[in-house]
């Protein structure tokens, strides 16, 4: 049997939600148990559907959504929060990542994708789009908080080093299994690693750290 991702989203635009709820119900594999039209919608189907996926419009009521999301998280500690973008700015990219959120998605994004993506979410990944990523990185460098620690990178294995490499690219877990002929499991494993290793907390923040440990070797 199936597996099945249940799914809440909230945006206040209700022609932009029967379209998204039209897009998702075309997977088998993804259940749209509720919708919502505000923040605090948010935390009330997230406490009362505990969804394994929220997504959740950036920009609702003319405010950022992201200060709510650690109350979503709260209410449904299992649930992970994707955010939902007209624009990827570098300052919310990282406002929401800060957050908690497991994901930036542009709304820009097609159907089919937007379901790959909550299913790669679903898994363990953490979505960011290449040019989310970028405006993470140009963020922090800006304001100073990817100063990378050499003595952290010296301490990875040859192997955890060419996953990290990887993951800095933008690589998918099974991408990186697939490139350097390991398996899915082992990926997850030197993450693991990597991650006590550099002291971040999810592969996000790894790739920062390896954008600015390893720019302008070869």
């Amino acid at each position: 049997m199936t597996e099945v991702t249940t799914v809440v989203f909230v945006d206040d635009h209700a022609i932009f939600r029967a379209g998204l709820a039209q897009a998702l119900a075309t997977s088998d594999k993804i259940e749209v148990v509720a919708q919502g039209g505000s923040p605090a919608d948010a935390i009330e189907l997230a406490s009362r559907h505990r969804p394994d996926i929220l997504l959740l419009d950036l920009w609702m009521q003319r405010a950022s959504s992201v200060g709510h999301i650690r109350s979503i998280l709260d209410a449904s500690p299992g649930t992970k929060v994707v955010i939902l973008t007209a624009s990827e700015e570098g300052v919310d990219v990282v406002a929401a990542m800060s957050e908690g959120a497991a994901g930036f998605v542009t709304k820009e994004t097609s159907p089919a994708d937007l379901i790959a993506i909550i299913n790669d979410v679903q898994s363990g990944e953490t979505y960011l789009s290449t040019r989310s990523l970028a405006g993470w990185l140009t963020t922090l460098n800006n304001t100073s908080k990817a100063e990378a620690d050499r003595d952290s990178v010296a301490a990875l294995s040859e192997q955890e080093r060419a996953v990290l490499r990887s993951i800095a690219m933008g690589s998918s877990n099974g991408e990186v299994a697939k490139h350097l002929g390991i398996s899915i499991a082992t990926v997850k494993y030197h993450l693991g690693r990597i991650f006590v290793k550099l002291g971040v907390r999810n592969r996000v923040e790894a790739a920062v750290f390896a954008r600015s440990m390893f720019e302008g070797e070869g």
